[in-house]
């Protein structure tokens, strides 16, 4: 649960960040397709940033000293049980309110198939029409146009508006967005993604009519004209809200094309997005080189350091820190030290941390292990760094 949640709070910034650079670069760009990739990137790409992850080597930080690095030890505890009810609840919660939307969401899906199966269907001009109820305004969902069996209000630029959705497969962008509102409901953003994906829909058809060579104003008058009537929240309607906005851009001069940097800028954004969310730059403590040691070259025979049953040990005397455990915090310590050719252990500190009481149990139970086995060079005994990985795990009592 706390790495799905997680994921929401990583998700929603993300999105909130590319949705940040569309408002302040591309809201008032007329260009209309690439405005719509944008923003389809901007989500979509939202949702893949963090699940990428990616350590940052350890080497990065310690520099050309020789260091020993020790296989990761994994300390487990299992979750308590009012951390369990409680983790349970918001799950279920979470699940609940999903499996609603998702309900919804099929729900709005069969009113347009059964919309389909009650009417006649015929084809025209490569696409299907479907002739509906007068109550009804014009609408299209995918191949599918639907026509009121009174035409009088249809017009030939109505039926290239909804060729546009249709041709364009705007209904595609649709159904993601409201896939994702579905499932991450949670996050603001979304709704805001949905109205401007929308919005540019109708933009795209609008400039698809006037390309057409139809008159603006003429276009203009039958927008006004057809405002009334039924709507289905997952078509396209010809008469879909904001018909101030998409008059108001049918009226702005076409500005030259917007600048590339414009578009360029979104690297910068993408870049920042990677290295907050899919880099692991947990480290809450700073990162001092270590002291220089001995140079090994690639002939020489080195022995690392050694410290009986390490694993049990730390098993033994590490004890998970209570504000983490009922935090839900996890996570692997990197703790880097110093052993001296005389077997004693010095300068332990942590290289990448979680949180601060992770960081600090991991260095008192460290700092315990006072006599090693020192490392070799040649037969020789040489001071030698060291990195050891611990991880701290929460279990859940239902796991093996």
């Amino acid at each position: 649960m706390n790495s799905f949640f997680s994921f929401i709070i990583a998700f929603t910034l993300i999105s909130g960040l590319f949705l940040g650079y569309f408002l302040l670069f591309l809201r008032k760009s007329t260009e209309f397709q690439k405005n719509r990739w944008v923003l389809l990137f901007g989500i979509i790409i939202s949702t893949i940033i963090p699940l990428i992850h990616i350590n940052t080597p350890f080497s990065f930080f310690v520099g050309h000293n020789v260091n020993i690095v020790f296989p990761v030890q994994e300390i487990s505890m299992r979750s308590k049980e009012l951390t369990d009810s409680y983790s349970f609840l918001i799950q279920m919660f979470y699940g609940i309110i999903s499996a609603f939307l998702f309900f919804l969401f099929i729900s709005k899906i069969y009113r347009i198939y059964s919309l389909i199966k009650r009417n006649n269907l015929t084809k025209f001009h490569g696409f299907s029409q479907i002739d509906i109820d007068e109550s009804y305004t014009v609408f299209s969902f995918f191949h599918v146009l639907f026509l009121p069996k009174s035409t009088e209000k249809v017009t030939d630029e109505i039926i290239l508006h909804e060729m546009a959705h249709i041709r364009q497969w705007h209904s595609v962008d649709v159904i993601i967005i409201e896939l994702l509102k579905v499932f991450f409901w949670m996050n603001p953003f979304i709704y805001l993604y949905s109205k401007l994906i929308r919005m540019n829909h109708e933009y795209l058809a609008d400039d698809y009519v006037i390309s057409e060579s139809v008159d603006n104003q003429t276009y203009i008058k039958v927008l006004v004209e057809s405002i009334i009537g039924k709507q289905l929240d997952l078509a396209h309607n010809f008469n879909k809200s904001l018909i101030l906005k998409r008059i108001q851009m049918i009226n702005t001069n076409k500005k030259p094309k917007t600048s590339a940097v414009r578009y360029l800028a979104m690297l910068p954004v993408l870049l920042i997005a990677f290295f907050l969310f899919s880099f692991d730059w947990s480290s809450h403590l700073p990162i001092n080189t270590m002291p220089t040691v001995e140079e090994i070259t690639s002939e020489d025979v080195v022995k690392a350091p050694e410290y009986p049953d390490m694993l049990n040990f730390l098993r033994n005397n590490i004890k998970y820190p209570s504000e983490a455990a009922k935090n839900g915090i996890s996570g692997v310590v990197y703790v880097t030290a110093l052993i001296q050719k005389d077997g004693n252990l010095a300068k332990v500190e942590v290289l990448r941390g979680v949180e601060a009481s992770l960081n600090a149990e991991a260095v008192r139970v460290v700092g315990l292990m006072k006599k090693w086995t020192p490392g070799e060079k040649n037969g020789q005994k040489v001071d030698m760094d060291i990195t050891i990985p611990i991880k701290f795990n929460l279990v859940n009592k239902s796991d093996k």
